[in-house]
């Protein structure tokens, strides 16, 4: 997964925000039936998370993933994405198309 530019500053902003010390990336699949392939992100308090796995490293921001979708996470980018005019931004998770 590539981890693109800005996303560890956003990380620890929205973080901070949240009255995260020492924020975590969870990396896992939304849960769908319907839909195996879809990628949900979710920020949390650094700690050991039951069925993920370590996947990287950055500036102290820890990127756990769940085993099941590794393989489209290997294959991605996370980004921030602007939206709203430019005054909201999110994190996104973004499949490379083949």
């Amino acid at each position: 997964m590539r981890v693109g530019k800005g996303v560890i500053a956003f990380i620890i902003a929205e973080a901070a925000r949240a009255s995260i010390k020492k924020p975590m990336v969870l990396v896992m699949d939304c849960g769908c039936m319907l839909n195996q392939e879809s990628v949900e992100i979710d920020l949390k308090e650094d700690r050991d998370e039951p069925g993920f796995e370590r996947y990287l490293e950055r500036e102290g921001v820890r990127f756990l993933v769940s085993p099941k979708i590794r393989h489209i996470v290997d294959q991605g980018s996370l980004e921030v994405v602007v939206y709203g005019g430019g005054r909201f931004r999110k994190l996104e998770f973004l499949p490379i198309i083949k």
